[in-house]
């Protein structure tokens, strides 16, 4: 009875009348034999042993791993019972049953592995029967590849053993066929070692020497974090075949290779069983087997390494990580990428809701010296109107004075007014101005606008006309002309204020304080959804022009 790893994959009926249906094949007595050729009239096991043909010999060798040396061998336990040892990778082994018409109904094949480490069973062949010296020899099923040891054996009805076959399997080193750190990428063909010879030579730290035909460097010294081995095919039951190798480095982290006709592995694989594992400075050795604990291949080499390569190491591996979680998982991706957005956006509101509160402020606080500005100089012209003992003047003066006043201090906590209640505020301190200075002035609206349905920042062209009249047209009386124009050019709002002073030198202009607090306020106003523009030209006469942008 085995151990727990004792795996029974199939049991065969064997039955004449199905047998008969499939192929038969005579085998050629130069090149086939029998194993064990034990001589008996009962039905038995015995291996047909298919020597090497001159073609695998020198053909199939240079690019498949083959072991033309090791010949089966047998030994006798009893008359019912053999040893068989011979190369899994050697000459082609078929088990067969001899004598196989004395078996009775009921009796069958059956297969059991101790070891099994290789990929599923091949489909049974479809020859029935092989005859060789003239006896014909029924076909019991292909054995996996990467299994050690086999028991074979006929039973009767009762379960009773009749005949067994304990096969030991002997597996050759692999190959290597190449180091590589570009695991095979631009190279035409896996067979084709030329391209990775180059590369190998200009990331080895040492002269590059090989004592092979391979692309294997006798050492190499690298800083790289990782090197692929790829390994020669496998050849096994008479043809190429895909295979997979055990590897581990240092003695940790045996691990299973893919099932290829190239085996390949790398360096950082071989630590995936501890993620945080990356190799050391210094000497270290990679082995690898067809079955754990055969017949092993090592290779040593040298890593020299940088704490740059152990950082990209490990940034590298933690991308990765974060790669195959949004992969597996999207909707993490996307309850992240929700989060982050939504936490941006609540910044952003923050940080628009700060900057809008802060030119709120001090727009504000533009707006607090721009009232007592133009009341003052409002109160310095009815002083002196009353200094001029022209007191009915001084009486409408301060009656208009109230009303500007009254109008200037309901909108003064405004940032926008309908363009209406503008003008009449402009009007009223253009009349003022005129009882004390007595220039002529006049208004233009572009029939096109609709004053009330026109939204703009109060006190905002006052200071304009303050300044065109204080240093325009004030000392001109009846001869002074101020011409304040409102246009509507396209989407925008265009605001004109001309006199027909003498003028001045618009490089060495020092305006006043209203003018200043203008050019502050309008900066402040752009700063939000407003868009104005101010432009100051003068030469025969002064014009002071707005232009606020998307205005209608």
């Amino acid at each position: 009875m085995y151990n727990a790893k004792k795996i029974f994959l199939f049991i065969v009926l064997i039955n004449l009348s199905g047998l008969l249906k499939a192929q038969d094949m005579i085998l050629d007595t130069k090149t086939n034999r029998f194993l064990i050729n034990q001589k008996s009239d009962k039905p038995r096991l015995d291996v047909i042993v298919q020597s090497f043909t001159d073609y695998e010999k020198n053909v199939i060798s240079k690019e498949a791993v083959m072991d033309t040396t090791t010949k089966p061998t047998f030994d006798k336990v009893s008359e019912t019972e053999y040893n068989v040892t011979a190369s899994r990778m050697g000459e082609k082994l078929t088990f067969v049953v001899r004598d196989f018409e004395k078996l009775e109904k009921g009796y069958n094949i059956s297969f059991s592995y101790k070891e099994s480490v290789g990929p599923s069973s091949k489909s049974m062949s479809q020859i029935a029967h092989y005859s060789l010296l003239g006896e014909k020899c029924a076909v019991t099923q292909n054995i996996p590849f990467g299994n050690k040891k086999v028991k074979i054996k006929i039973s009767d009805s009762t379960q009773r053993t009749i005949y067994t076959l304990n096969v030991t399997f002997t597996y050759p080193k692999p190959q290597l066929m190449y180091v590589d750190i570009t695991n095979g990428y631009g190279n035409k063909s896996w067979e084709d070692t030329a391209q990775i010879r180059k590369i190998v030579s200009r990331v080895n730290q040492v002269p590059t020497v090989y004592s092979h035909n391979n692309a294997v460097p006798d050492r190499i010294v690298t800083n790289y974090g990782n090197l692929f081995f790829r390994f020669k095919k496998a050849y096994y039951d008479s043809e190429v075949n895909e295979a997979a190798l055990f590897c581990k480095i240092d003695n940790k982290f045996w691990t299973k290779t893919q099932l290829e006709m190239y085996p390949v592995f790398d360096v950082e694989s071989l630590g995936e069983k501890a993620w945080w594992y990356i190799l050391p400075s210094g000497e270290h050795e990679v082995t690898a087997g067809y079955i754990p604990g055969g017949n092993l291949e090592t290779y040593k080499f040298v890593m020299n390494k940088t704490w740059d390569k152990v950082a990209i190491h490990y940034l590298t591996y933690a991308a990765h990580l974060f790669m195959m979680l949004f992969y597996m998982y999207p909707w993490i991706l996307l309850i992240i990428t929700g989060l982050i957005l939504f936490a941006n956006r609540g910044k952003r509101l923050k940080k628009a809701r700060e900057a809008t509160r802060r030119t709120k402020l001090e727009l504000q606080a533009i707006q607090a010296q721009l009232n007592p500005h133009f009341m003052f100089n409002a109160m310095g012209s009815i002083q002196g109107l009353i200094n001029k003992n022209e007191i009915e003047k001084a009486n409408i003066y301060l009656t208009d004075f109230s009303k500007l006043l009254r109008n200037s201090l309901n909108n003064s906590d405004k940032e926008m007014i309908p363009l209406s209640e503008e003008l009449r505020t402009l009007d009223s301190y253009v009349r003022l101005e005129k009882l004390r200075f007595n220039f002529r002035y006049k208004f233009f609206i572009d029939e096109d606008i609709e004053t009330s349905h026109v939204e703009i920042p109060s006190l905002l062209i006052q200071p304009l006309i303050e300044n065109a009249i204080k240093h325009g047209i004030s000392g001109l009386g009846e001869i002074g002309l101020l011409d304040v124009s409102f246009i509507k050019n396209e989407n925008d709002l265009v605001v004109e204020v001309r006199d027909n002073g003498k003028g001045f030198d618009v490089s060495q202009e020092s305006s006043g304080q209203g003018i200043r607090l203008t050019r502050e306020r309008i900066k402040l106003l752009n700063k939000s959804k407003n868009k104005i523009e101010m432009k100051i030209e003068s030469g025969n006469g002064t014009v002071a022009r707005l232009i606020l942008k998307h205005a209608f």
